[in-house]
C-alpha cells in the first residue's frame, strides 16, 4: 500500500471519529486513494476524502451523489429563486490545510461542505424516488397488458416503458405505457374486423 493511501485511510478514520455520530468511516475492499465516510442514518450521504495532489499538504473533501442504480451519479437541476431558469446543482468540493489540525478540517466540513451538499442531496433523493415511482407505474401497466398479447415483461430492462409483440398471422405492434395511466398502441397488419372493434371502443 502506498504511504499516501495509508495516510488517507487514517485521516478518514480520524475525521469520522471527530465528526461523531452518525458519521462513520467505511473500509474498502482495495486500498484506493479516495476513502469514504458515510452517514449511518442516511446511507445516501457520503463524504469522500483524498489528499489534494495539486496542493501539497491539503485534504480535498466532497459530497457524493452516486445514489442511482448501481451507484450511478445523479445529476440534479433547480430553478432560480424567482422561478426562472433550470440550473445544474454542483456539490461543493473544499480543501483544507492539514497542518491546521483535524478540528479545523471538521469545522470546514460542517460549515463549508455539509449545508450545501445535504441540500443538493435531498434534491437528488427526490429525483431518484420520482424516477422509481415512474418506472413502477409504467411496469405495472405493461405487466397487466402483456398477457393480452401473449407476451411477458420478464426480459425487459427495468427502465423499459414499451413492449413489442408479434403474432404468427403477421399481426404485430407495440404498447407504450405512461405513468399517468395512459397507453399508446401501435398496430400493424390487423384485419379490418379487428380494427372496427378496436375503433368502436374509442
Amino acid at each position: 500500500m502506498l504511504p499516501e493511501t495509508q495516510q488517507t485511510i487514517e485521516l478518514a478514520k480520524t475525521i469520522a471519529s471527530t465528526l461523531g455520530t452518525p458519521w462513520q468511516y467505511v473500509p474498502q475492499d482495495e486500498p484506493y486513494p479516495t476513502q469514504y465516510i458515510v452517514n449511518t442514518e442516511n446511507r445516501d450521504a457520503e463524504i469522500s476524502v483524498r489528499l489534494d495532489y495539486s496542493k501539497k499538504g491539503y485534504v480535498a473533501l466532497s459530497g457524493s451523489l452516486h445514489i442511482g442504480k448501481n451507484r450511478q451519479y445523479v445529476e440534479v437541476h433547480e430553478t432560480a429563486a424567482d422561478g426562472t431558469g433550470w440550473y445544474k446543482q454542483t456539490v461543493p468540493t473544499i480543501t483544507v490545510r492539514l497542518d491546521r489540525g483535524i478540528a479545523a478540517v471538521v469545522q470546514a466540513i460542517k460549515s463549508r461542505l455539509l449545508p450545501e451538499y445535504l441540500r443538493i442531496l435531498v434534491l437528488a433523493q427526490k429525483k431518484v424516488a420520482s424516477e422509481r415511482d415512474y418506472h413502477s407505474k409504467v411496469r405495472g401497466i405493461l405487466n397487466r397488458l402483456a398477457p393480452l398479447v401473449n407476451e411477458s415483461t420478464e426480459k425487459l430492462q427495468d427502465e423499459s416503458s414499451s413492449l413489442s409483440f408479434y403474432h404468427s398471422t403477421k399481426e404485430h405492434g407495440s404498447i407504450q405505457a405512461y405513468s399517468d395511466g395512459t397507453v399508446s398502441l401501435e398496430l400493424h397488419s390487423i384485419s379490418e374486423e379487428k380494427a372496427k372493434r378496436i375503433l368502436a371502443l374509442l
